[in-house]
């Protein structure tokens, strides 16, 4: 059980959309490595944009060379490669793209950061080639590329290949044009492995967002992320949300960093009323106020399977909502965390709020009720406390 806040009040600052990272985006579990650990990651191409690839005597850097030969060696502690297509040449793309397709392979996540620019198309075309070949990779992450008709057509093959083990792909700023987006979710449909699908910062048009809205239902997907997304306005959400009640399978749905309005959630709570496997929301910094707050709590009293809810970084959000929070909480017994940092909580209601979810969180409430259970809280922390001071 958890209830998270950063403080009491609202934030002075609100969180901007530069600033904002979500929980499974650059936390530092994928910094670049040269260690033999149990397990361990390399990334191929200098961190600086602006340094070159190799020394001042024309050796290629020691890194480089170092994370290229434990990947020709197939170095079964190295299972995740990043690549910055614009920090490596032809030459080392076709090198990677050759160790890539090789059966032996242990790499089981690759990132690709393209930069936007059209000059690093030939080396991303070398990479994507690879993946046709590829048997280990299960997660994917492509960082700022332009995904056209042409470039999507160089996934589609990667995507659509049934023998492959991709169960995660990730889009982040990246910009879709004409066909792109289309030809790209075509494919992801006859992929039967892939159920997480995250889209971060990405520049879709409300055409490109109706097209993935299509897929929906047609994929088995478990988690979903549409952050930043610049859906235009709700007819597009209410067909968004219209297909994520037709994804009977889906678990995780993070709407992070789009600008939700009351009509919005009401068609979200639509949603979630034909949907009933989703256990985890994600609203963070989604502009929530007290109105929009207010009608999410009446729109989740009922959905049975939510175990996990995020309304942090909503600094419209004050503590007159507060005890809405507390009463959904109490009313959906199957809720046993709720973040709220970054909101204009009191203290008083986030305590609240922390006892009524360890009280959802125990055995206790099998057997008896929220008063006697808190007496014993209240006893089992009084008596941790007198053995924390002896």
């Amino acid at each position: 059980m958890r209830a998270n806040s950063s403080g009491e009040g609202k934030k002075k600052n609100s969180p901007s959309k530069a600033n904002y990272v979500s929980a499974s985006e650059d936390d530092g579990s994928f910094s670049s490595s040269s260690s033999s650990s149990s397990s361990s990651s390399s990334i191929v191409g200098d961190d600086d944009d602006e340094s070159e690839s190799e020394s001042e005597d024309g050796t290629e850097s020691e890194d480089l060379k170092y994370t290229l030969s434990r990947l020709e060696n197939n170095d079964p502690n190295l299972v995740m490669l990043d690549v910055r297509c614009k920090s490596i040449n032809e030459e080392q793309a076709t090198f990677i793209a050759l160790h890539l397709s090789d059966g032996a392979c242990q790499i089981r996540k690759l990132r690709l950061r393209c930069g936007g620019n059209p000059d690093h198309l030939l080396i991303l075309h070398e990479l994507t080639n690879a993946l046709n070949h590829n048997s280990s990779i299960e997660s994917l992450e492509i960082r700022g590329a332009v995904i056209s008709r042409v470039t999507s057509t160089w996934l589609q093959m990667a995507f659509a290949n049934k023998a492959r083990n991709l169960t995660r792909v990730e889009m982040t700023r990246c910009k879709f044009v004409r066909s792109g987006l289309s030809t790209m979710m075509i494919a992801l449909q006859h992929n039967d492995e892939l159920r997480e699908l995250s889209f971060r910062s990405c520049d879709m048009d409300e055409r490109d967002v109706d097209v993935m809205s299509s897929s929906l239902p047609l994929m088995d997907l478990r988690s979903l992320s549409l952050i930043d997304a610049n859906v235009g306005n709700n007819d597009a959400w209410s067909y968004l949300f219209h297909n994520v009640g037709g994804s009977t399978g889906l678990t995780s749905l993070d709407l992070s960093m789009n600008d939700l309005d009351v009509e919005a959630i009401g068609l979200l709570g639509s949603a979630l009323m034909v949907q009933k496997t989703i256990s985890s929301l994600t609203l963070s910094s989604c502009g929530l106020d007290n109105g929009t707050t207010l009608k999410l709590a009446a729109c989740l009293r009922e959905h049975a399977g939510l175990r996990s809810l995020d309304v942090s970084r909503n600094v419209d959000m004050t503590d007159k909502v507060g005890v809405h929070l507390v009463e959904l909480a109490r009313v959906n017994t199957s809720i046993v965390v709720l973040r709220t940092d970054g909101c204009g909580l009191r203290t008083k209601t986030i305590d609240a709020i922390v006892g009524r979810l360890r009280y959802n969180d125990s055995f206790l409430r099998n057997f008896f009720s929220e008063t006697t259970s808190r007496g014993i809280f209240d006893f089992v922390d009084g008596v941790k406390e007198r053995t924390c001071q002896c």
